[in-house]
């Protein structure tokens, strides 16, 4: 089972891997994280990031989703799709430092490397913003409200792209299944257990949440058509 958490900063992210990681023990965190090489090569990140801290930090992950993709239960903390969406707002505030031809074919190769990584991973969990949350200030996060609700509404997008199957930024033929945990801390365990079993396995029988997903996905598609 290869599972990962998405979304913005200050959504309780880190805190709900590690409860994660206690009820399910199986599970591992790659050694190597995208912070360590923020970290090593004091890469401009957030607001503040640039074509280049971008692309390193997007190779990155991918080369995680890669490395990790043979391995039974693995856990990560975030994806290229995160990379995504930090890119696709800096490049709305024209934060990129590139030319208009640089960005473009970045975004590109990033839309397709979000879809061919997609496919290692079995579900992909996003954390909105839950505004009881309380932020906490960390080193390389953002504390800007308006800065985190904007990354979060581009997430919003993305999921919709999943909903509908747009084939834009997930497959159609293979893609993970993305959960969308809303709540508080319990909330958001309670929803994780629908879909991985106590065994970390992945929950799958006829009245599974994940079949029931499928079924009114499948049904709002019908819906669509005959509209």
């Amino acid at each position: 089972m290869r599972i990962s958490f998405v979304g913005t900063q200050n959504v309780g992210k880190s805190t709900l891997i590690q409860e994660f990681i206690n009820k399910y023990p199986m599970f591992s965190i790659p050694e190597k994280s995208y912070r360590d090489v923020i970290k090593e090569q004091n890469l401009d990140i957030n607001e503040n990031g640039t074509l280049e801290s971008q692309k390193i930090i997007r190779d990155v992950l991918v080369d995680m989703a890669l490395d990790n993709a043979g391995k039974s239960h693995i856990v990560h903390d975030r994806t290229v799709l995160d990379n995504l969406a930090y890119t696709l707002w800096l490049a709305e505030y024209d934060k990129l430092r590139g030319t208009d031809d640089e960005i473009s074919e970045f975004i590109a190769t990033s839309i397709l490397l979000v879809k061919e990584s997609m496919k290692f991973y079995d579900i992909i969990f996003w954390i909105p913003i839950n505004h009881n949350i309380p932020v906490v200030a960390k080193e390389n996060r953002s504390l800007n409200l308006e800065y985190r609700q904007e990354i979060d509404n581009i997430f919003d997008g993305f999921y919709e792209h999943y909903k509908t199957n747009s084939g834009l930024l997930f497959d159609k033929e293979n893609q993970p299944c993305v959960i969308k945990l809303e709540g508080e801390l319990q909330q958001r365990m309670d929803t994780i257990a629908l879909y991985i079993a106590e065994d970390g396995e992945l929950v799958e029988n006829e009245g599974s949440a994940i079949t029931d997903l499928q079924t009114a996905w499948e049904e709002e598609q019908l819906r669509r058509q005959v509209r």
